[in-house]
């Protein structure tokens, strides 16, 4: 949180209280990492959707000159470095997730 609304801001957005809470807005991984605590190096997150995301907090975004790692922001402060596959859902009729058999144990 950034603070609450000023009197001006409040009027403006048509008569809001000024005890209304400002934060910044996010994406959807920068907030999600907020969600599950990760708010300063070291634990890693992996979200699996549409997307398949691996993401951790570090002190400063990363510059990849590869392209490999995203150099997200956290909504914490300091990186969210992120590496991002294809769709990680599982298809109607499919016996494991698309991505299992890139994984060292493979598809059971």
């Amino acid at each position: 949180m950034i603070g609450t609304l000023t009197s001006e801001a409040a009027e403006a957005l048509g008569g809001l209280p000024t005890s209304a809470r400002v934060s910044p807005g996010s994406g959807d991984n920068a907030c999600a990492a907020l969600g599950v605590g990760l708010t300063s190096p070291g634990p890693m997150a992996l979200s699996l959707g549409t997307s398949g995301t691996l993401f951790c907090v570090a002190p400063a975004a990363l510059d990849d000159a590869t392209g490999v790692v995203c150099p997200f922001l956290a909504a914490a402060g300091g990186g969210l470095p992120l590496l991002c596959t294809l769709n990680c859902t599982v298809p109607p009729g499919a016996s494991c997730f698309p991505f299992l058999p890139f994984l060292p144990w493979g598809c059971p």
